[in-house]
């Protein structure tokens, strides 16, 4: 948000459900979608700019909450919703779910239920990366099951308990990362599939009590995620030792069989108490006490036949045959494994903060708050196999910090559709400690950059942002309107160094950089059947300090940060009657966003001028439906252009060939049927 991003350490954005933070540091091998797939979902809320007053260190460019419906102590509710489609050049699609809730005992029980499953159809075929054969067709499809239990108890009318239980299964049969110049655009090249299984598990329960003056709330939250991820792994191995070689020909058929298994738990426990005060009060209050314990790690081991290639290598330098215990000086761990790596992180946090409102006079209000926070990373990272270490390795370390974020806001309500505002907050995200690098491959890279080793730790950035926002009703309400100008200082950013040769990465703080520009989003209805809207943005986020290690330029003053410069949306919006009662629309909607540089300067270390720049994106999408007593449905096309754009890219290995490049594209032309009856 506001050119505030980052692929790697701790997170830049939180990641909320209701109250829960769920986000993982990017170092920590959880290597899954942030984001919840909520089925029953009241709203989306995003808070944008530093939130780390009431939401920690690792929203320094924001915060997302994902806020689900209360259970009803009163009211029986719920909703239905079906819907298939057909995506060109790939398999069907479909989904179906639903949401019921109400009260069980009036006034003292209340429970709400939904469950959702979707399954996503493939597009993309996989092939043989050395043959060419086609394996599979349509292989990239995925299944997703959400399920979500909550409760309202209400021993009395002051005391609110609220348990929940939220579960999610994602099952990917393959990935969708495109390798270039394989047979299409939509074509994975490689000899097995790579299915990448996603299991949440979050409960949590929630206590508040209403005294005269404040209510004081406890939330207690406990995750568990776990992931288990498969790939091939061959041509990433043979770049590691020779980038010429793209194929054993001693063996065609030769395969790194590489799997990780990933996990997370974390609990955590924030007691709030926030003022009971009506519109025209002087003063409100919001202060609380947060703790979190996240342990968060990965298992991973390459299977293969590490003694062919390790003859292959040896006759081809004229050493003679070898196996690998000769070429590389350990044998294959348990017989089988050429690598094995066992790593585990935990982050804690402990934090006061406080947050309070004054009315200075009926329009203009002030707040300030602020956040002390404890934090504490570690790390413990276990290496073995002849293409790692060589030798059973163990390493680990650990980095504490102390920070003070505050924030102010200066609101004026010119109007009672009408405010104006001013902000000033700090942001904050944690430092941490690298992991080890094998030195066999790396000591060239290191070298050149005057390192023995990669650094121990790196340390935590932050940011101040200062913006200046309009929003309310204008012209007799037919225009809704929100705009506001921004300016970002963010210091001591960490960003990967890139080791070009080896093909790995560290973690360092590379100077200062500044983010500024505007946005605006507006709504208007010319005429009663016709509603427009649109947003733009303007982000020119900058690095403004040149870097140097031991001679090597890491960052240029003047580079851009990895953000489009611009971006906007537009949607139109007709309403018409099909028949008595009945509401039909149709919709238009665009979005764009332009092309940027993903890393620094050409002459910037480790910078890869295949995979630098990023292409513009603009999407299209269309939809036609009616609305009547409860239904709503719609007929849509997704990616109405039936654009193969390039969302992002990356080299799989240091190899230079065509099979290394790999992208993430958006997924073709999609036309589908939706349905839903809400009550």
């Amino acid at each position: 948000m506001g050119g505030v991003i980052s692929s790697v350490g701790a997170p830049t954005t939180g990641v909320y459900v209701d109250d829960v933070p769920i986000q993982v540091r990017q170092d920590a091998g959880v290597w899954s979608n942030p984001y919840p797939k909520i089925f029953d979902l009241e709203r989306v809320e995003v808070l944008r700019g530093p939130q780390g007053t009431l939401f920690g260190g690792s929203s320094e460019g924001g915060a997302l909450r994902f806020i689900t419906p209360e259970a009803s102590l009163h009211n029986t509710t719920g909703f239905v919703r079906a819907e298939a489609s057909t995506t060109t050049g790939g398999a069907p699609s479909w989904e179906l779910g639903g949401a019921v809730g109400g009260p069980i005992v009036e006034d003292k029980l209340g429970v709400r239920f939904s469950l959702w499953r979707r399954e996503d159809g493939g597009y993309a075929k996989r092939v043989d990366p050395v043959t060419g054969a086609v394996l599979g067709t349509n292989v990239n499809s995925s299944s997703s099951t959400v399920l979500h239990l909550n409760f309202k108890v209400a021993p009395t009318t002051r005391l609110t308990i609220t348990p929940s239980l939220f579960y999610q299964d994602v099952r990917d049969k393959d990935k969708g990362l495109f390798w270039e110049k394989a047979g299409g655009d939509y074509t994975i090249s490689s000899k097995i599939p790579s299915p990448h299984n996603d299991h949440i598990l979050l409960g949590t329960v929630g206590a508040e009590y209403a005294f005269d003056a404040f209510t004081l709330k406890s939330i207690s939250a406990y995750i568990y995620r776990q992931a288990h991820y498969q790939y091939d792994s061959t041509q990433y191995e043979f770049a590691s030792y020779d980038p010429t070689i793209t194929v054993l020909p001693t063996d065609p058929n030769y395969l790194v069989n590489a799997q990780y298994f990933s996990s997370q738990q974390s609990y955590s426990q924030e007691f709030r108490a926030t003022s009971v005060a009506g519109p025209d009060a002087r003063l409100s209050w919001v202060g609380g006490a947060f703790y979190q314990h996240s342990r968060e790690g990965y298992d991973g081991n390459y299977r293969d036949k590490i003694d062919e290639i390790a003859n292959y290598l040896s006759i081809l330098t004229g050493q003679g045959a070898s196996d690998s215990l000769g070429r590389f000086g350990e044998a294959p761990v348990d017989g089988i494994y050429s690598y094995v790596r066992h790593y585990v992180d935990e982050v804690h946090e402990l934090a006061a903060y406080g947050d309070a409102t004054v009315r200075l006079t009926s329009r203009l209000r002030f707040s300030v708050g602020l956040r002390v926070a404890e934090s504490g990373f570690s790390y413990t990272d276990y290496q073995d196999g002849p293409w790692g270490p060589a030798a059973p390795t163990s390493k680990s370390g650990k980095q504490t910090e102390t920070s003070v974020t505050p924030r102010f806001n200066l609101t004026f309500e010119a109007s009672p559709n009408q405010m104006a505002y001013i902000s000033a907050a700090e942001g904050y995200r944690m430092g941490g400690v690298n992991q080890p690098l094998p030195a066999q491959y790396c000591a060239a890279d290191l070298n050149s950059l005057g390192l023995a080793a990669e650094p121990m730790t790196y340390n935590s950035d932050s940011l101040w942002s200062y913006e200046a926002g309009l929003k309310g009703k204008f012209f007799d309400g037919s225009v809704l309107l929100e705009s506001s100008l921004f300016w970002i200082d963010w210091s001591r950013i960490q960003q990967s160094v890139y080791l070009a040769q080896c093909g790995y990465n560290y973690i360092a703080n590379l100077g200062e950089a500044t983010s500024r520009g505007f946005d605006v989003q507006a709504e208007w209805s010319p005429v009663r059947a016709i509603v427009l809207s649109g947003s733009a943005g303007l982000t020119d986020a900058f690095s403004n300090q040149t870097i140097t290690q031991d001679g090597t330029l890491l960052a240029k003053k003047g580079d851009r940060l990895s953000t489009p410069k611009w971006t906007a949306t537009a949607a139109a919006e007709y309403h018409f009657t099909p028949w008595s009662n009945a509401k039909g629309f149709a919709r238009l909607d665009y979005q764009f966003a332009s092309s940027y540089a993903r890393y620094g300067s050409d002459e910037v270390y480790g910078v890869d001028p295949l995979i630098r720049n990023t292409p513009a994106v603009s999407y299209l999408s269309a939809r036609i439906g009616v609305r009547f007593k409860g239904w709503d449905s719609a007929l849509y096309v997704d990616n109405l252009l039936n654009a193969h754009t390039s969302t992002y890219r990356y080299r799989d290995s240091i190899n230079t060939t065509p099979q290394a490049l790999r992208d993430v594209r958006m997924r073709p032309l999609t036309v589908g049927l939706s349905t839903q009856f809400k009550y």
